[in-house]
């Protein structure tokens, strides 16, 4: 009968076998070396004075040392019976074993090498097979097994085992003996260590324990010594799934919660293994941005909206257009019939639509999901109508910028506007059921209720740009000269927080999906992110100087931006596919995998992908969220896992076919 079992990708074998002779015999019970002579005895079992036995050790050792390796050892009677050997783990670098009985008496020393004595060489599949005598007692036996790196138990010990057996005479005496590895080393392995940041994933983390020739141990044994391991990171954005090992085998994997992290470091520890040969493994997410270049050149696109039809809508104050780009990136423009309007602030409306300002035209425009645009003359003359949001009330709000007046227009199109004070250059709807805006050169934040009814005014410290209603349920305000992000509760309160970049000119505002508000830095070419509590991330744009100017939260979790200077659309991606398991190791060809794929906020399916299908392939190729992942051949891939916004979660494939084959051998 013949089993093939897998152990990693570098799996060599190395199968031990025992074979108990029970019999009288004279001599100690500790025996000599590998040349000790050990006889068979001709005796019958139970006559004269059998308390003794011979414990054969057969050894079948595989050519290459490159890698760890399951064995088996048992131990059996020669008289009686069979024993199948069990897998269990001995290193391939062994050139030697010492053999102790009942913990006293000089260890049987066995070389174990094609030339050493009682050793055949490797024939075809068959490996080096050796035999080892030791003497044994009859009754309760303790066997002590140390392998080693040198001849004549000689150099590194590789693995160790105390075995207790109890020899019977007259029948088959069938131990298992596991060898447990002796750690040298430890190597720590991420199945991916750049995720993309934002994305919630769940990664393997691969603890390899090494023998002192660098051979990975490998199981059922356990280790010499138990592995901790630790988590560097102190967001709370990372956790480990284990945190102690005893044995090879147990399964590590990281949880990421997308959050924001430079990075974390995995790292492990054991009694009496020195730091420096241990390899920690760092985990650094990844930000990932996409940029869509617009088919008008010279367009400046400014401000942008999440639509009601699941696009975002934008602004290209230069071309005179307003924009429609898809999840995918697909872009349309649709003309403003006034030349030279220069649209600009815009915001989706109750009624399905998209309506925007035109700061040159004096007109408000309305374009439909089909892109009809619709205009209506603001009534104030050269209000300059500039920023836009859309109210509480169900209507659109926006600001006059050099009147002083916040106007209002309802979804048939009809326009009223108030009088406030200072020049209104932001406006957003607030948690209390007001409208906020920020008043560039007057230095205050103000309010003013969809009744018209103005407000209290709060005084900031320097000039605010634009404003937004944070997740927090505060109003949040750029400081464009001043460099400064700025937040007012519904009482009055405000704060002021630095940003990191100098003279970044922090300039649109959005509450994110995350809990957290974003901004760009027009002049840093960065996007931000400031918590609640004031903390400042930044993400640098890839396109240099590209002008980031406005930014809005999309439906897909993502952050949308306009790139000015550059007429582009960025997206810094924040959200897609969560794939579980995020890994998945296979040891053979055929096996295969059920991989699991959600979203939040995301109802649709996804299409998959295979980095390599040598490695692995994948169905169904898409409109699915439960996908199988079969092994085609040895090596590492990815599965990617992609949703209809273009958003991609991976899986991490390792695929082991390096085998062993174990004999069941029958001797009478």
């Amino acid at each position: 009968m013949t089993s093939n079992r897998t152990t990693n990708t570098r799996g060599k074998a190395l199968i031990l076998a025992g074979a108990l002779a029970v019999a009288s015999c004279s001599g100690g019970g500790g025996g000599g070396g590998f040349g000790a002579t050990h006889p068979l005895p001709n005796a019958p079992p139970g006559s004269g004075s059998a308390s003794k036995a011979t414990a054969t050790f057969r050894i079948r050792i595989p050519s290459g040392a490159a890698s760890s390796a399951k064995a088996s050892v048992a131990l059996r009677s020669r008289i009686v019976g069979t024993a199948g050997p069990r897998p269990q783990y001995v290193s391939p670098s062994t050139q030697s074993l010492a053999i102790v009985v009942n913990g006293g008496g000089a260890p049987t020393v066995a070389n174990l090498t094609p030339t050493s004595p009682n050793c055949t060489p490797a024939s075809g599949s068959t490996p080096l097979t050796c035999s080892v005598p030791v003497a044994a007692s009859i009754g309760a036996d303790t066997f002590t097994v140390t392998t080693y790196d040198q001849t004549n138990a000689a150099g590194n010990a590789l693995s160790s085992a105390n075995v207790a057996a109890t020899i019977v005479a007259g029948q088959a005496n069938n131990v298992s003996v596991i060898l447990n590895g002796i750690i040298a080393s430890i190597q720590l392995v991420l199945g991916s260590t750049n995720p993309p940041e934002g994305t919630p994933t769940t990664i393997s983390l691969t603890v390899n324990a090494m023998d002192a020739d660098g051979n990975v141990i490998v199981g059922p044994g356990s280790y010499n010594v138990p592995i901790s391991l630790n988590d560097s990171d102190s967001t709370g954005s990372t956790s480990l799934s284990n945190l102690s090992l005893g044995a090879p085998g147990s399964s590590v994997t990281v949880s990421y919660n997308g959050g924001v992290l430079g990075s974390a470091t995995f790292s492990a520890s054991a009694p009496g293994i020195p730091s420096s040969a241990i390899t920690n493994a760092t985990l650094t997410p990844k930000t990932v941005f996409r940029e869509y270049a617009t088919p008008t050149t010279g367009s400046y696109p400014a401000g942008i909206t999440a639509g009601p039809d699941g696009n975002m809508w934008f602004t290209e104050q230069n071309a005179n257009n307003v924009g429609r780009i898809t999840p995918d990136g697909t872009i349309t423009e649709f003309p403003v019939p006034t030349s030279s309007s220069q649209p600009y602030g815009i915001a989706a409306g109750s009624d399905g639509n998209v309506w925007f300002t035109e700061f040159a035209s004096n007109n408000v425009g309305r374009v439909s999901p089909g892109g009809v645009v619709t205009e209506f003359v603001v009534p104030t003359a050269s209000s300059n109508p500039y920023n836009m949001t859309s109210g509480p009330d169900g209507n659109v709000w926006f600001t006059e910028f050099t009147t002083n007046k916040i106007g209002v227009v309802t979804p048939s199109g009809t326009i009223t506007d108030f009088p406030v004070q200072g020049e209104p250059y932001g406006v957003t709807a607030g948690a209390n059921g007001n409208l906020w805006f920020a008043a560039y050169n007057q230095l205050w934040i103000g309010q003013i209720a969809t009744s018209g009814a103005a407000g209290p005014l709060f005084n900031v410290t320097g000039p605010p740009y634009a404003i937004t209603s944070g997740p927090d349920g505060n109003v949040w305000f750029t400081e464009y000269s001043s460099n400064k992000v700025g937040k007012v509760t519904n009482g009055g309160t405000v704060t002021e927080f630095p940003v990191i970049t100098t003279s970044s000119e922090p300039y649109g505002i959005t509450g994110g999906p995350d809990g957290n508000i974003w901004f760009t830095e027009l002049a840093g070419n960065r996007i931000g992110q400031i918590t609640p509590g004031g903390v400042v991330t930044e993400f640098p744009i890839p396109t240099v100087n590209s002008q980031p100017y406005r930014i809005a939260a999309g439906p897909d979790g993502n952050l949308w931006f306009t790139e000015s200077n550059k007429d582009k659309i960025g997206v810094l991606v924040r959200a897609g596919p969560s794939a579980s398991p995020g890994s998945l190791a296979f040891t053979a060809t055929a096996q295969t995998g059920n991989v699991t794929v959600a979203e939040p906020n995301y109802s649709g399916t996804f299409t998959a992908s295979s980095s390599n299908t040598a490695c692995a392939s994948v169905s169904p190729s898409s409109g699915a969220t439960s996908f199988t992942v079969t092994a085609n051949g040895a090596g590492t891939c990815t599965i990617s896992f992609t949703d209809g916004n273009n958003n991609t979660g991976t899986t991490i494939v390792q695929v082991t076919t390096t085998g062993i084959g174990i004999q069941s051998r029958h001797r009478q």
